[in-house]
């Protein structure tokens, strides 16, 4: 018989074995100790035991391969002796045993290893036996077991990738796992629970659009002058990663522009121009971000392929361009802005385009 079907009340499906079940509710859930590694979660845990080379395994349950374990009183473990100056690791672990159709806590043996030397810990087993890790611990000569030398090993079982939206996450309607991951359709990403916040683990989809402002800001004052009316701004980004944003803004100028406005007269070198961002900044107090390239065309301007930076501060929600020109950088004007550069009106026709495009520190994900 090439196909077989079951459980049913009647038929070859009416009765399976238990090689049948195995195979059946192995796919229910992963093998592995229900909840996750919240602290609090001490179910099965190894801990350090009472006795010279004693380690306690909690109570408990687990479920390996479709077959239940349960444990309701606490299991003491005495492991085995090392030669003086040696040391080994041991692993802890629920083992399956159908041959005695059975799921047992049993212990792995490492290898002894000098003790300046890292021992190299044992693997658990998947035939014919088949092994779910509980503690990895560090047996030495002395035979003191502090919890420094018990490493949390277990396999947590039950922590499903969840869909919604970004309303309706585990945590906001119903519980949450370290560990956990949840895609949230109205944004198309990825997000994952680490024990104190969420964060992105990829974003997918079409990009998101916005429209930057672009402004003057004179810090003297603390003025600042939005200038949208006079420039065509498209801008898109989306998240790469946690606090991390890739974005492209393409701007076009609808005048020509001249920092003197044929007057001779520059403004303040202080004076900047500006263009928000779609997420504001992140970082530490006074580290700015550089990013890279900008690009500007100038029509039938002799230069009229120049590249520069995008300067963005700490906490701001916009970025100043550094625009490269004959004697240096100038902090957002096309005729200069610092020492020695005054001299410098090269003028912006109408017409000219500026294309940005880079990744930033963000302050939110």
């Amino acid at each position: 018989m090439a196909e077989f079907s079951y459980p049913f009340d009647s038929g070859t499906g009416a009765s399976i074995t238990q090689e049948d079940w195995e195979r059946m509710a192995r796919l229910f859930t992963r093998s592995g100790i229900p909840g996750d590694h919240h602290p609090g979660n001490a179910t099965l845990r190894v801990v350090s035991g009472g006795g010279s080379r004693q380690v306690t395994v909690r109570t408990g349950e687990a479920i390996i391969r479709g077959f239940v374990y349960h444990s309701n009183a606490e299991i003491t473990l005495t492991l085995d002796t090392v030669a003086a100056g040696t040391h080994r690791m041991d692993l802890v672990v629920l083992r399956l045993d159908r041959g005695t159709d059975s799921i047992r806590v049993h212990v792995i043996k490492g290898t002894p290893y000098a003790a300046t030397a890292t021992p190299t810990p044992p693997s658990p087993q998947t035939s014919p036996f088949y092994d779910v890790p509980l503690g990895l611990v560090t047996v030495k000569d002395d035979g003191i077991i502090p919890a420094s030398q018990i490493r949390d090993d277990r396999w947590m079982a039950g922590i499903e990738i969840s869909t919604g939206s970004s309303w309706n996450k585990p945590g906001t309607m119903g519980h949450r796992y370290h560990g956990q991951i949840h895609f949230e359709n109205d944004l198309r990403r990825w997000i994952g629970w680490d024990g104190v916040k969420w964060g992105i683990v990829a974003e997918t989809g079409a990009w998101r659009t916005y429209e930057p402002q672009m402004q003057w800001y004179d810090p003297a004052n603390a003025s600042v002058v939005t200038v949208d009316n006079q420039w065509e701004t498209h801008g898109r980004y989306r998240f790469s990663a946690d606090n991390v944003v890739t974005f492209s803004i393409h701007a076009k100028i609808e005048y020509d522009y001249y920092p003197d406005n044929g007057s001779g007269a520059f403004p303040s070198p202080l004076r900047s121009l500006r263009l928000t961002l779609p997420v504001p900044s992140g970082g530490f107090a006074g580290m700015h971000n550089a990013i890279a390239p900008l690009m500007w065309t100038c029509g039938l301007h002799p230069r009229d392929r120049r590249t520069g930076f995008l300067q963005i501060g700490p906490g701001s929600g916009f970025g100043r361009p550094l625009v490269q020109v004959e004697a240096g950088f100038a902090d957002g004007l096309p005729h200069g802005g610092l020492e020695g550069m005054t001299n410098q009106n090269t003028p912006w026709p109408a017409g000219t385009h500026f294309y940005i495009s880079g990744s930033y520190e963000c302050s939110q994900g």
